[in-house]
């Protein structure tokens, strides 16, 4: 078992290599994948989780816990980018009423064009950058993605 701190705070036996969730031995190369019959359809098949269920029915107590916590902290992480693009687009206007007018020589609807085009180029690069996210590695992305 390693020592990760999410890993520390769960039971043992979540984690316990040789055994699956009905608890039986699983050491051998052929691994039985058991579906409780109420995860399956008449023909054998395992049924589609429906979209308002939060958790699969097999979900221990413990790991309903985990994913609450790993939920709650990429809501924190996803606020506070929220936050960050909400004060960099009012800045903008700040800066307008502060004297950029004049500094940039801007008249008329300058200003919506800008902010117009900050809003396009930060909805356009949303597709992207989730894509890139999932498949660069993390040491590569966020630097790459700080600097855009």
């Amino acid at each position: 078992m390693s020592s990760y701190p999410i890993e520390k705070s769960l039971p043992a036996e979540m984690f316990d290599q040789n055994r699956n969730r009905a608890g039986e031995d699983t050491k051998s190369p052929a691994v039985k994948f058991n579906i409780k019959s109420s995860d399956t359809s008449t023909d054998g098949q395992r049924t589609r989780q429906k979209w308002y269920q939060y958790f699969s029915p097999d979900d221990t107590p413990a790991e309903r816990r985990l994913i609450l916590k790993l939920d709650g902290l990429i809501m924190v992480f996803v606020f506070l980018a929220y936050w960050a693009k909400v004060l960099d687009s009012s800045v903008t206007s700040t800066a307008y009423v502060s004297g950029m007018k004049e500094d940039l020589s801007l008249f008329g609807n300058q200003l919506n064009y800008l902010n117009t085009v900050y809003m396009v180029g930060f909805i356009v690069m949303q597709v992207p950058l989730t894509v890139w996210m999932t498949r660069l590695p993390v040491n590569y992305f966020l630097p790459a993605a700080d600097l855009l």
